[in-house]
């Protein structure tokens, strides 16, 4: 009768045991055994095993640095697709966003919502996206509301003063050189309804060529300072290819009410197509810095994409009729 098999953890197997067997008996086939035919099968085998999950787990290593590549690409394309917006980098100075230099679907949207639409103050509510916006830059607040918009990955749309462009050309081009859209807010900001229709073109054309003396491309959109406007800026804004963007809630974060007021008003309002309006310009705007965060974590915390105004129009075509905001910001 063969002796017993010595246990997996126990020392090599000793071949004096051989002498401790009748004759005519078998060894042992442990594993250990130098020369034993079992020996050898059993350590190919093992061999083998180990080869085998040695390749699998190679395998899955792989799997999972691609796949979490890919997800990394996406989430930095499409903001974990609540920013809907295909990111092209990060780094200071550097594109945030890829929609800023009009894309021909989306310079059609706002030929097609021209042609219905005296201005728009919200998309409609078919998706849950929302559009940040800026007025009154740029300033030397503007690179900092721009470091928060790179190490979010959140685009936003930017309303610039004429003059504030012509003081300030090494930032405007910064917003420029982030590829975010540029829409023309005049050149000096007053109450248009105010003014002639003659004083009205000025303002609306020449904050367009302060624009456009950086670089950055003809505006497509127009805000009017303050919300105020007649059926003759209606007209100039759209007699001059301009799409009247308003806004659907106003922060009120120029009166420095504090960030966490402008936080809780930005939110209160947020809805499928929003319009949200804040200020990089115009006055001290550490408070908007401060807010700008944490509005855009919550919003994509309630599941809403953030999207720039022009892709706003393309994906999510405003109504025909619209209220005008109450007059006041902007």
């Amino acid at each position: 009768m063969s002796q017993p098999r010595p246990p997996m953890n126990s020392r090599p197997y000793d071949h004096s045991a051989q002498s401790e067997l009748g004759s005519g008996q078998s060894s042992p086939s442990a594993p250990g055994v130098s020369g034993s035919p079992q020996h050898w099968e059993t350590r190919y085998r093992r061999r083998r095993l180990s080869a085998g999950i040695g390749l699998v787990a190679l395998a899955a290593l792989i799997l999972a640095v691609v796949s979490g590549g890919g997800a990394s690409s996406h989430r930095l394309r499409h903001g974990a697709r609540s920013s809907g917006s295909r990111f092209i980098g990060n780094a200071p100075g550097g594109p945030i966003e890829g929609l800023g230099n009009w894309t021909p679907a989306q310079t059609a949207a706002v030929g097609r919502v021209l042609r219905y639409a005296p201005f728009v103050t919200q998309g409609s509510r078919r998706r849950r996206d929302v559009a940040l916006t800026f007025d009154d830059g740029p300033s030397t607040f503007t690179p900092q509301v721009l470091s928060i918009l790179r190490r979010e990955h959140a685009p936003a749309t930017f309303f610039q003063i004429g003059r504030s462009a012509r003081q300030y050309p090494d930032i405007a081009r910064e917003v420029l050189a982030a590829g975010l859209p540029i829409g023309d807010h005049t050149e000096t900001h007053p109450a248009l309804a105010g003014l002639s229709p003659a004083q009205q073109r000025t303002e609306i054309l020449d904050g367009a060529k302060s624009v456009q003396s950086y670089g950055a491309p003809y505006p497509r959109l127009f805000r009017p300072p303050y919300g105020s406007f007649n059926p003759a800026t209606e007209k100039l804004a759209r007699g001059h290819h301009m799409l009247t963007i308003m806004w659907t809630v106003d922060t009120r974060d120029f009166s420095q009410p504090g960030a966490h007021k402008i936080v809780f008003t930005a939110l209160s309002g947020a809805k499928p197509g929003a319009i949200i309006l804040m200020h990089d310009g115009g006055g001290p705007r550490g408070e908007t810095v401060a807010a700008l965060p944490r509005i855009i974590h919550v919003l994509r915390h309630r599941r809403f994409r953030l999207v720039t105004v022009p892709q706003l129009v393309l994906d999510d075509p405003p109504e025909r009729t619209q209220s005008a905001p109450q007059s006041g910001a902007g």
